[in-house]
């Protein structure tokens, strides 16, 4: 009777490995590592947005970023991509890119104000950074500089 006992507790705890082992990968495949936008020797951590409901959400509801932060859309193919600053609660420098990672838009200092005006490049593009309004200034970002990230 011992045996069948030994068994069954080898087999829970087999089982119990087996499913921590599976939250630790899930885990692991669900986490991303931020981004990072290197500039005139600068670095800023760049959140990632991959899906339509990260991209639709973006800042909105954000008290603040810090100055070396910045998020950063990613599309599944170049569009022209339109930005609005609903419920925006700081203002913004917007930078489109192409998929050289090219700038081929920008809007600075947006306000929340201006929702629910609507900002869309002139180009297609499959990046965009939204940074904190003085950035592009600050950092000299043109039209046609190529971003590292």
């Amino acid at each position: 009777m011992q045996k069948v006992e030994d068994v069954k507790t080898a087999l829970a705890l087999k089982f119990l490995l087996v499913l921590w082992i599976f939250a630790v990968l899930i885990l692991t495949l669900n986490y991303r590592s931020p981004a990072l936008l290197r500039i005139n020797n600068s670095v800023f951590r760049l959140d990632t947005s991959y899906t339509s409901t990260e991209m639709s959400k973006g800042l909105s509801g954000v008290q603040s970023m810090p100055n070396d932060q910045g998020m950063l859309f990613v599309f599944s193919g170049p569009l022209k991509a339109c930005f609005w600053m609903k419920q925006m609660k700081f203002n913004l420098d917007i930078i489109w890119l192409n998929n050289r990672k090219e700038v081929v838009y920008i809007e600075k200092n947006l306000s929340p104000s201006s929702y629910p005006k609507t900002y869309c490049p002139n180009n297609n593009s499959i990046y965009v950074l939204e940074m904190n309004s003085g950035f592009v200034d600050s950092q000299q970002v043109f039209i046609g500089e190529k971003l590292n990230f």
